[in-house]
């Protein structure tokens, strides 16, 4: 990372003071702006030539933990991802797509995306003036609970051999 770039990441620990109230360390500071870089905690440590500070003694530290929650919340707040935003990304699988089962999984998605599905339709089965139930109900009432909201007592099922006469 070049220095004119760590010296902005350090620019960006330096204005969290009024915020945090807190001042870190300078070297904790500038392994601070190196995690801001991308950089991981151990190459940030690593990066300062620091012997003296570990990983543990960082992830245990209030104040350095205040840091890197109030960076994390801002870098969180800039994050604005828009129903254009994924329109446009599926529109770019559409069209990298290798196959048709992912073209129109990319379209059905898009679909989704802005509620141009038709909605799905519930039936009600209108039994007495008392209960309604929806058709996956039906499906769990016996034969014989079926039978008699048919009103019959038993209805039967299997055919009659018929005899045609010649």
């Amino acid at each position: 990372m070049s220095s004119d770039v760590l010296r902005v990441y350090q620019a960006h620990v330096q204005a969290a003071l009024p915020v945090i109230q807190e001042p870190l360390p300078p070297l904790q500071e500038q392994i601070l702006s190196y995690m801001m870089g991308g950089v991981s905690l151990t190459a940030a440590i690593k990066a300062t030539g620091s012997k003296e500070i570990t990983e543990a003694s960082l992830v245990e530290d209030p104040v350095f933990l205040k840091y890197i929650e109030y960076f994390a919340r801002k870098q969180m707040e800039n994050v604005n991802f828009t129903r254009d935003d994924a329109h446009i990304m599926l529109l770019e699988a559409h069209r990298k797509s290798l196959s048709t089962t992912e073209e129109v999984l990319a379209i059905t998605k898009m679909i989704d995306l802005h509620g141009l599905a038709a909605p799905k339709q519930q039936v009600n089965i209108n039994l007495n003036e008392n209960r309604n139930i929806d058709a996956s109900e039906m499906s769990k009432i016996s034969d014989d609970e079926l039978y008699r909201l048919a009103g019959e007592d038993v209805i039967d099922l299997e055919p009659e051999l018929i005899q045609y006469e010649d």
